[in-house]
This record gives C-alpha cells, sequence and structure tokens, in this order.
C-alpha cells in the first residue's frame, strides 16, 4: 500500500525453513531484485515455501506488501554407503526408477543375467566375485539428472546349518537352536525378533513357546569381514504341554533289601495346586493382579491364587490346552463376602462376579463356560469347590481357559477373590517305561516295587501322552542304607511266564557279618514254604506260584531279619474271537481274533489255516466250528472258538397254473396255493391271492410266492401268466359263433351263422401258425400237429374282426 514509485523498495525474506540459505538485494528500485541462495542438502524431499515480505520505508506512512516462492525438491540418486557383500551370494542395491542404468568404473563389467539381473532398471540384484566400484545414471524424464557411486567390497562367504536339538516340541518345552558355520571364524548373530528365543545374539539360542503352531526362526550371520546371509529354521509346538511328573518314593529312608514303592506323582501341566508358593508356569499363559498367597485362605495346603489389585484385568489365563480327551474343569473358588472381614479379602458387591470362559481363537474371543454369583459366598462364606463339565466346542486341541473377574472397585484390597486346585478330568492315555528295569515288579506303570539293593542306582521314568505324542523324562537316584543285620536282598524275582504257573524263583543274597545264615522261605499265610541252612552267600527258591512270600534270614549270633517279596504273575492269558454268527443258506462270512492279558504281542493260529488276526473272509454251507489259538511272547496258549450256523432255505413252492395264458377280460384269476402256508403273493396285478389281467396289462408277467421262515431266511418261487388283448373275443356267442371242442385234441370246427371271409392262428407270441382266405360259414381245422398250449383264431368278415381264444390239449 501506498508504494511511491519514485521511493526504494527494500525485501526481507523468510528463510528460516530453509536453513543455511542466505540473500542479496541487487536492485532497489520499483521492480526490486534480489537472489537467494540455497545448496540442497542430501536427503532433502518435499516442496518449501519461502515468504518475502517488501516495504518503502518512506515516512509519515511505508508502503509495504508480500509475495512467497515456492521450492520443490526433485529426487535425485543415492545408492547409499559403501557394502561388503559375500563372494558369490547375490545381492541388491535400490536405485531410484526403471531408468536407472548401471556400469562398473572398476572391476568386471556388468553382464545381464550372468552378474547383474536387470539393467537399466531400479532395484537389481548383483552377484559379484571381486571388489567393484559401480556407478549409477538416473535420467528420469521431468527429474533431476543424477548419479552416484558404491564400492562394493567382496570378502570370502560361509556356509551355516541351524540343528534344533527337537524340531517338533510340546508347549513350553525347550529346544536348543545349535548354529554350525563353515569355515571356522568370528561371526556375529542377530535373530529376529519372535520373541521365543531366550537369546538373540547367541548362537544356541534357547526356543521355547506358550502357544501351538509351526515357528520359523531367523538369523542373519555376519562375519569379521562383513559378509552378512540369513539362514531360518522351523520348530513345530504342539498344542498340549508335556506330561511333567517326579518320582516319589514310598519311604525316605532306603534300607537295603527292604520293599520300596515308586510312582510317579502325575504332576501333569494342566493342574495347579499353587502349594509350592509359586504358580505352574507350564499351565497360566498371565495372571494379571494375581499372586500366590494365603489372603482369602487356601481350600488345600497353605496357598492360592489371589487376586487384588486397582486396574487392569482381574483373571487367571491358561496356556492354550489340549482337551480333545477331557470332560471336566475342577477347581475352587472364594469369593470376599460379608464374613470374610476386609481387607485383603474384602467383600465383593452385588455384580462382581467370576466368570468361567474359554477360547478357541488363541484369545480373541470367550464364550461362557459358567457363572459365580458372588451372592452366593454371602449365603455360605466357605471354600467352594466345582467339576464343570467342558462344552463340545471347547474340547479342542488349542483351547485357552480363563476364570475372569471383569467388574470391581477402582481400589486395592477390595472386592477380592481366590482360586485354588485347578485341574482338568482327562483320559490320561500314558504309556510308562522305567530304566533299568532290573528288580521292577512292573517296569510299564506309573507305579512299581523293588527291594531296596545294596548300592547306588538311578531310576528314570519315561512317560508319553499317546493322545498328543508329548513325553517327558524324570529321574530317582536311590542310596541306599545298610547295618551289620542286614535282611536278605532278593537279587532277583523271576515272575510267572502264564497266569496260574508255578514257575517263578527269587534269588537271594544273603549280607552280613554274622554267618553262616539260615533262610526260610514263608507263604502269605505263615505257611514254610522251602528253607536252607549253612550257607554265606546266596541262595534261589524255584517253583513258585504268584503270591507274597516272607523270607527270614538268622545268623550265628541270633541276628534275624524279614523282607516280604511279591512274585508276580501276568493277568491270565485269554483267547477272544469273533462273535457266533449265522445266516441262511451257503454263505459268506468274516471273522478275526484278538486276546487279552499276558504278555506282549499274541500270535494267532485258525483251524481254517489262517495265521493272523484277521478279520478274514470264508464261506460255509453247513453249520462249522473255528477254532483259535493264541500265544503270547512268554508261549502262553489259549484257545476260543467261533460257532458259525448255517441255516436250510425254506423250499417254497406253487402248484402249476391250470392254464397259463388268460384273457384281458377273464375278470379275477385265483392264484393257486403254494407252500410253505404262510408267504405272500406279490407282482403286477396282484392283490392277496388274486390276478387281476385287466390290471396287469397285455404281456406276460411273473408272480411271486415269498416265505421267510423263523430264522428269517427267504424262500420264492414264481410262475408266468401271459395276459392275451382279448378284447371282442368273449363276443362270439352273442355273434352266433361256435367253436367246438375247445379245448381240443386235434380237430377244430368253427361254424357261424355269417360268412367269414378269413381265418388267422396266432401262437401267443404273435407268430402267425395258419391262414385260411375262403369264404364260407362253417371250417374244420386238423391241428393235430401243434404242441399244446393256447392259441388266438382271428375270424374276418368284411371289415370286422373277431378273436378267440383255444387251447390245444393232448
Amino acid at each position: 500500500t501506498d508504494l511511491n514509485a519514485f521511493d526504494s523498495v527494500f525485501l526481507d525474506p523468510d528463510l528460516s525453513s530453509i536453513p543455511g540459505a542466505t540473500f542479496v538485494q541487487t536492485d532497489f528500485s520499483s521492480s526490486p531484485v534480489g537472489t537467494i541462495c540455497w545448496s540442497v542438502p542430501i536427503g532433502a524431499s518435499g516442496s518449501y515455501y519461502i515468504p518475502i515480505a517488501f516495504s518503502d520505508n518512506a515516512c509519515p506512512i511505508n508502503g509495504t506488501g508480500s509475495v512467497g516462492i515456492s521450492i520443490a525438491i526433485a529426487p535425485s540418486l543415492e545408492l547409499g554407503a559403501d557394502l561388503h557383500v559375500c563372494d558369490g551370494v547375490p545381492f541388491a542395491i535400490n536405485g531410484y526408477s526403471d531408468s536407472t542404468y548401471w556400469e562398473t568404473i572398476s572391476g568386471a563389467a556388468l553382464v545381464v543375467g550372468s552378474n547383474i539381473s536387470c539393467n537399466p532398471c531400479s532395484d537389481p540384484e548383483f552377484t559379484l566375485s571381486d571388489t567393484t566400484v559401480i556407478s549409477a545414471l538416473d535420467n528420469t524424464p521431468g527429474l533431476c539428472i543424477s548419479t552416484d557411486t558404491i564400492t562394493t567390497f567382496v570378502v570370502g562367504s560361509f556356509s551355516s546349518t541351524i540343528v534344533p536339538s527337537s524340531d517338533t516340541i510340546c508347549l513350553l518345552e525347550n529346544s536348543v537352536l545349535d548354529v554350525s558355520i563353515s569355515p571356522a571364524g568370528t561371526y556375529t548373530y542377530d535373530w529376529v525378533n519372535s520373541g521365543n528365543l531366550d537369546d538373540y545374539t547367541s548362537n544356541t539360542p534357547v526356543f521355547s513357546s506358550s502357544v501351538s503352531g509351526s515357528f520359523t526362526e531367523t538369523v542373519s550371520i555376519t562375519s569379521s569381514e562383513g559378509c552378512t546371509i540369513s539362514f531360518s529354521t522351523t520348530i513345530d509346538v504342539l498344542s498340549a504341554a508335556s506330561p511333567a511328573n517326579s518320582i516319589l518314593p514310598s519311604d525316605t529312608n532306603f534300607m537295603c533289601g527292604t520293599l520300596l514303592n515308586l510312582s510317579s506323582s502325575n504332576l501333569a501341566s494342566s493342574s495347579d495346586n499353587f502349594n509350592s508358593g509359586s504358580e505352574n508356569t507350564a499351565l497360566w499363559s498371565a495372571l494379571p493382579s494375581g499372586t500366590v498367597g494365603d489372603e482369602c485362605g487356601s481350600s488345600s495346603g497353605l496357598f492360592a491364587l489371589h487376586f487384588d489389585g486397582s486396574s487392569g484385568d482381574r483373571s487367571a489365563v491358561t496356556v492354550p490346552l489340549n482337551l480333545t480327551g477331557c470332560t471336566d474343569i475342577n477347581y475352587c473358588l472364594y469369593i470376599g463376602n460379608n464374613s470374610s472381614g476386609g481387607a485383603p479379602c474384602e467383600n465383593a458387591d452385588n455384580g462382581e462376579d467370576v466368570h468361567l470362559e474359554y477360547s478357541v481363537d488363541g484369545g480373541l474371543t470367550f464364550g461362557q463356560i459358567q457363572l459365580h454369583d458372588e451372592n452366593d459366598w454371602d449365603l455360605n462364606p466357605n471354600w467352594q469347590c466345582f467339576t464343570i463339565s467342558i462344552p463340545v466346542a471347547a474340547q479342542t486341541g488349542s483351547t485357552i481357559i480363563r476364570w475372569d473377574q471383569p467388574n470391581y472397585s477402582a481400589c486395592t484390597g477390595c472386592d477380592n477373590w481366590s482360586l485354588d486346585d485347578v485341574s482338568f478330568s482327562c483320559a490320561q492315555n500314558y504309556l510308562y517305561s522305567w530304566t533299568p528295569s532290573s528288580g521292577l515288579t512292573d517296569p510299564n506303570s506309573n507305579s512299581t516295587n523293588l527291594y531296596v539293593p545294596e548300592d547306588s542306582i538311578t531310576y528314570f521314568l519315561y512317560t508319553q501322552d499317546t493322545i498328543s505324542g508329548c513325553d517327558y523324562t524324570s529321574q530317582f537316584t536311590i542310596i541306599p542304607l545298610c547295618d551289620s543285620c542286614q535282611t536278605p536282598i532278593p537279587s532277583y524275582t523271576d515272575s510267572l511266564d502264564c497266569y496260574g504257573d508255578a514257575n517263578g524263583s527269587v534269588h537271594v543274597n544273603v549280607v552280613g557279618s554274622d554267618g553262616p545264615f539260615s533262610i526260610a522261605l514263608y507263604d502269605s499265610f505263615g505257611n514254610l514254604v522251602d528253607s536252607v541252612g549253612g550257607i554265606d552267600t546266596d541262595t534261589t527258591f524255584s517253583g513258585l506260584a504268584a503270591g507274597t512270600y516272607l523270607i527270614s534270614s538268622s545268623g550265628s549270633s541270633s541276628c534275624s531279619m524279614d523282607t516280604v517279596i511279591s512274585i508276580w504273575e501276568p493277568i491270565e492269558f485269554m483267547a477272544v474271537t469273533s462273535l457266533d454268527t449265522s445266516f441262511c443258506g451257503p454263505g459268506a462270512f468274516i471273522y478275526s481274533g484278538t486276546s487279552t492279558g499276558g504278555v506282549g504281542t499274541s500270535s494267532y493260529f485258525w483251524s481254517t489255516g489262517e495265521i493272523g488276526s484277521g478279520p478274514y473272509t470264508d464261506t460255509a454251507s453247513a453249520n462249522t466250528i473255528l477254532i483259535l489259538t493264541a500265544l503270547d511272547e512268554n508261549g502262553c496258549a489259549d484257545k476260543d472258538s467261533m460257532i458259525v450256523t448255517v441255516h436250510s432255505l425254506p423250499v417254497v413252492s406253487i402248484e402249476p397254473l391250470v392254464n397259463d395264458s388268460i384273457c384281458n377280460t377273464s375278470g379275477l384269476l385265483t392264484l393257486p396255493s403254494a407252500t410253505p402256508l404262510g408267504g405272500t403273493f406279490f407282482g403286477t396285478g396282484v392283490t392277496g391271492n388274486e390276478f387281476d389281467p385287466a390290471s396287469a396289462g397285455i404281456g406276460n408277467h411273473f408272480v411271486y410266492y415269498t416265505y421267510t421262515d423263523s430264522n428269517g431266511c427267504f424262500g420264492v418261487d414264481t410262475v408266468s401268466i401271459y395276459v392275451l388283448n382279448c378284447t371282442g373275443i368273449e363276443e362270439n356267442a352273442n355273434n352266433n359263433i361256435i367253436l367246438f371242442p375247445n379245448p381240443f385234441e386235434s380237430r377244430l370246427e368253427i361254424s357261424s351263422a355269417y360268412m367269414i371271409d378269413k381265418i388267422n392262428l396266432f401262437d401267443l407270441n404273435g407268430r402267425l401258425i395258419t391262414c385260411i382266405e375262403e369264404p364260407k360259414n362253417r371250417y374244420i381245422l386238423q391241428l393235430a400237429h401243434l404242441n399244446s398250449g393256447s392259441y388266438i383264431i382271428e375270424m374276418i368278415s368284411g371289415n370286422a374282426s373277431i378273436k378267440a381264444l383255444v387251447t390245444k390239449s393232448n
């Protein structure tokens, strides 16, 4: 405003948006000129706006104004810092556009398909074996022409393998990822952070996951020369935890020769009683606001899982569990009530309930199983225990269970609750195997007995969950205590080969310092079975049946000790065939066999000659008995039989028809009698025991008689009836036509009151037998040559035609 053309004009640009820029004004006229100088920094992009104010500085009123300019930064090519690359290993360099052209300043020339994947292009892949200086020129239309260079230092390459200690593990199990590299040297490791490794810079990180699935772990390995290569391995995590257990002895003092029981604690990961003072980490994935303590007491033991806190969730959330073989959730619950005495187990108010829920989509959504109303604890202020059925929808291989209190007052020491004795009722299909097995009464059970030996020994118990495939091995070491007056030690007991045998034995190792010894063996009723005296070492008692025995040892100093032992026998071995079967008439049947009890895998031998359990298929036309002989691995034998009963088919018969041809106009035909009585006629046109030719229609029809006897066996007989088209045949009497005799044997006479022009004789199949064209009203046909049966005779007079059914008898 108020700019005088004769005043000087001064320019004042704001350069704050382009740091480092300078301004020089060279013309101060009414058309002023100034220059802004700015070196665009590396990495600059986008647009920049520069406001410019101007004035004439003339009093009394300054003339002022403003303008602005925008600077748009066109992108330029930048290849980045020099690279260290691996000899012969492909790598990429990022250009700017598909108009970027690549060439070497030093090193081998670039050849597409040999050491460069494309040219020109934006992001080619190079494969080099020598250090090379690469130049790139970008000439994208409408943008700046720019160039840059990069030096690629080629260093020695290497190979690597990742070997997991196990590539299939259970929930929360560990697998060590062992990285081996050739050639040996100094390397650094950078694993992609998946949340499942204990160390992301180690060459032997430990992998573990609380979630099932397939996981790919990737590591970038860099050599001391700068070569970096990535390698991967995959770990599969099953949807179940290991059947973790510990071995519990029946006694803590292991006296030589005494009977000791070792059993599995069956501390399945899907249970927690919190009695250790901490939670079972194999069961829980999250316990927000939950701590193990005794603020609300406990249902059993000293501790429970207690919930408090002024914000966030109050919930107990399991890891994904395999509940496919499970039926119930068992737990005990306590909710603060009018009788619980305030903080830290304060009364929960109305609506501040505890929900039991499940999720089958990894925790994204939850469905309710049970609602526990806080009012129930006002009525019964005690720990309450529950067995809740697991919904069918929750019986999956990866189900999350959650106890949650969604509503509570936002304060510590308010609306508290506690959880205890959590377990799941599942079909525990566990296999057990103890090693070493010698001296153990049952090496394939979760509980076994042994006699404490003189020397220390470590037993291992291998447990496998056959549903999930997860397994676990626990161990226990026995350090025996032996004194000068020691019990006789059964160094081994030979159990019976077969149920009911008497071939067991016990080898007794007598120890002590007051020999010679006398050894006596008594049965469970106190009867003396056998004895031996004057020995200093050991003895064997043989020919023993299954049962409990007492071994009594006495020395010269009257020191006497007893030991109780058991001779085990296998479960009675029994062969089992298929159930007896029966069927009608000659036919096929299927048979198979199995066995119960015994030891090991059984062998099967059939009286049919087959060897094996089957199933097999055979045929029988008469009653027969199949014999199965089964043998277990100890040679114990048993037999079973299968009775095959073959019922005779009933003999069904329909008496012959007097005439098996009938006119469609003849009315109902009573069917002949049939045996056995009590059967049923059926067929087209059949109702009860009558045949309706009009309903059946022209042509040949089969009539069936079926009979089923008391064994369910079925028989059938059939007769054939031919229905003739006799429309007009029965009119011969009304037309004064006489056929005589009918039936006939050799001679048939036809008489009519009218002139007959032509006579045709057909069989029942419509085949013409005889044709007579001689107009007259009386015919004598000689038909002795015809076969017995029914025939159709057609008499034509002018345009009229009459048919009749005649029968030739023997």
